[in-house]
């Protein structure tokens, strides 16, 4: 497998690239089991692009468990594309791609807004 380095915050951001879907897997810390939601509307997956597109680099913030996985199904230039990433499950905001860096897309509530099926206690 090859894992090539770039930022997602600025590929999701290109013109080229289109969203087709989005599916969330996260842990419910009251009930403790894993959420899942998927979108495909047009409303929803802006929404998302833009909380993901505005992410920032921080440093890792140490403590954070990274428990949620977002899969994104992706076209760019007409060839399918997945694009995996992983986020913390804790009170962190932050989602990673390989583990190699670390964005902070500013705060779980807005994310879980987007997938309502994965909020705490449903």
């Amino acid at each position: 497998m090859t894992i090539l380095f770039f930022d997602p915050t600025e590929y999701l951001a290109r013109e080229e690239v289109r969203l087709l879907s989005a599916s969330l897997s996260f842990p419910d810390q009251v009930l403790g089991v894993v959420r899942s939601d998927t979108r495909t509307d047009a409303e929803g997956l802006a929404a998302l692009t833009e909380l993901l597109t505005s992410g920032s680099s921080p440093t890792y913030p140490p403590g954070c468990p990274f428990g949620g996985v977002l899969t994104l199904q992706l076209e760019e230039g007409g060839e399918p594309r997945t694009l995996t990433l992983t986020l913390s499950s804790g009170s962190c905001s932050v989602f990673t791609l390989h583990g190699l860096s670390f964005y902070d897309y500013g705060g779980q509530e807005k994310l879980l807004a987007i997938f309502p099926n994965c909020q705490s206690g449903r």
